[in-house]
């Protein structure tokens, strides 16, 4: 079972429209019934137009009313053209029904009393509208989010409300927010309790996105049903947004190191030597027995009266070029678009990895999914925004263009290039003869290409992204001004 706390139940409201065509309806009927009529008496048809408004409006508000449901996901157009609306909700539809059966009693039985009653009780009912109207009136709303998240990762959004009016306050506005992807919509909210004239608040949720891929945020409505609960007005504002979000980072195991050091000592690297050895400093140390003579630093020596020597570690550091192949059949699966999933998390660890440790190499990333990709450029943390947006908008096709990207892998020349392809299809499946033909290619021109399997039985001895949270839902904290807090 969900939890209550992390949904957002749509409000039973009834369009107030449906209300007062019931309310005309009934009207026609009733004065129909107790004869007056503003039609000719006399004349069949006109009594006939007379009934069938009458039916037709009382059906016609029936329909509206009971059968009418509220749509949460908001029309951008309809907005657009009617940004205000106005509903009438639970409470106080019981209280219209109050106030009609007062207004029966009194035409039935001819009461001027019940007649007053009932004028009491509309005026609430008028003025709820128009205060809430009143509230809705010269704000301003402003929200402010990172540009991109991980995904899984839980980051907060701040909701600027504005009261501009001069002299009149703002109570009880509740600001719903919109948060859609192919796969999921999200209605997070904030209630502020008061906006004083000519000030501002600030409210902050926050949420956790599953899906990876853009996330575009907007419209905003601006609710309110001050002062006593009987009218619901509402204002949609575009405030268009957009959040990229990153596929998880997980943690590469010892075995894929290992197996990655073995494969670095098959290749030959023939980097320049710089200087008087290949290798790159790293510290100056005492003089021990056996220490070749010309590592010794005489500067230091004489100034310390001790033997010491450079030591250096040797650059291992080599180029990457990593291939990703998002294939997906015709009709995927579940558990095919979880492998895609996966591919990209391993790929996007695996090079945040290179640009993280690696000094002074080159990357290459190709992905073959649903359109050919690829980037090459130096290794370092500058790189990693771009390189995992390159992951974060990747999506899998049936007829990804592997030769091509592939292709493009081999023209990096150089003899200390690590080269690793990450595909998704199965070994068993008729689609595995392509990877047979690019590893052949491969050999043939003495450029190996390593093969990495994105199932989840053949990654978890490399990689580990395991994750103990649920599904993607919304998380409300405290405002960051007193009288402007989120729930």
């Amino acid at each position: 079972m969900s939890d209550p706390l992390l949904e957002i139940r749509p409000s039973r409201v009834r369009p107030i429209s449906g209300l007062l065509m019931l309310m005309a309806g009934f009207a026609l009927g009733l004065l129909y019934l107790k004869g007056y009529t503003f039609l000719a008496p006399g004349s069949l048809k006109l009594r006939l137009l007379h009934v069938t408004a009458a039916m037709g409006l009382f059906l016609w508000g029936a329909k509206t009313v009971f059968l009418g449901r509220r749509r949460r996901q908001t029309n951008l157009l309809f907005a657009r053209l009617m940004p205000y609306r106005i509903e009438v909700t639970r409470e106080g539809w019981l209280y219209f029904i109050i106030m009609v059966t007062v207004l029966v009693g009194a035409l039935l039985g001819k009461h001027n009393m019940l007649l007053l009653v009932f004028g009491l009780l509309a005026g609430p009912f008028v003025l709820n509208g128009h205060i809430a109207l009143t509230m809705l009136t010269r704000n301003q709303v402003i929200r402010t989010l990172p540009p991109r998240v991980m995904q899984g990762e839980w980051f907060a959004v701040d909701i600027s409300l504005s009261n501009r009016r001069w002299l009149i306050g703002s109570w009880m506005l509740v600001i719903e927010d919109h948060w859609h992807h192919d796969s999921e919509h999200l209605f997070p909210i904030i209630v502020f309790t008061r906006v004083g004239p000519s000030q501002e608040r600030t409210g902050r949720y926050q949420l956790r996105l599953l899906p990876r891929g853009r996330h575009v945020c907007g419209p905003v409505r601006l609710l309110t049903r001050f002062p006593l609960g009987l009218v619901e007005r509402s204002y949609v504002m575009q405030c268009p947004g957009e959040l990229l979000v990153y596929p998880r980072i997980g943690r590469l195991t010892s075995l894929w190191y290992r197996e990655q050091l073995n494969a670095d000592e098959l290749v030959q690297n023939s980097r320049p030597r710089v200087g008087a050895f290949e290798d790159e400093f790293h510290r100056l140390r005492e003089y021990r027995q056996g220490d070749s003579l010309r590592a010794i630093h005489w500067r230091t020596t004489a100034r310390r009266n001790q033997l010491m020597v450079r030591e250096n570690h040797q650059m291992r550091d080599l180029d990457l070029a990593l291939v990703l192949d998002l294939w997906l059949p015709a009709h995927p699966t579940a558990a095919d678009l979880a492998n895609v999933e996966l591919a990209l998390s391993f790929a996007a660890t695996v090079s945040v990895e290179h640009c993280q440790k690696s000094r002074e190499s080159s990357l290459f990333i190709g992905i073959a999914g649903q359109h050919a990709r690829w980037w090459c450029g130096a290794a370092g943390p500058q790189t990693m925004p771009q390189l995992l947006d390159e992951f974060a908008i990747a999506e899998g096709s049936s007829t990804g263009a592997l030769g091509e990207v592939v292709e493009a892998c081999f023209q990096m020349r150089s003899s200390h290039v690590n080269r690793v392809l990450i595909t998704t299809r199965n070994q068993r499946q008729p689609a595995s003869k392509l990877l047979h033909d690019v590893q052949s290619d491969s050999q043939h021109r003495g450029m190996p290409l390593r093969l990495v399997v994105a199932h989840p039985e053949d990654l978890e001895r490399f990689f580990d992204n395991s994750d103990d949270s649920g599904q993607a839902a919304y998380m409300m904290r405290p405002g960051l001004a007193p009288s402007g807090a989120a729930t």
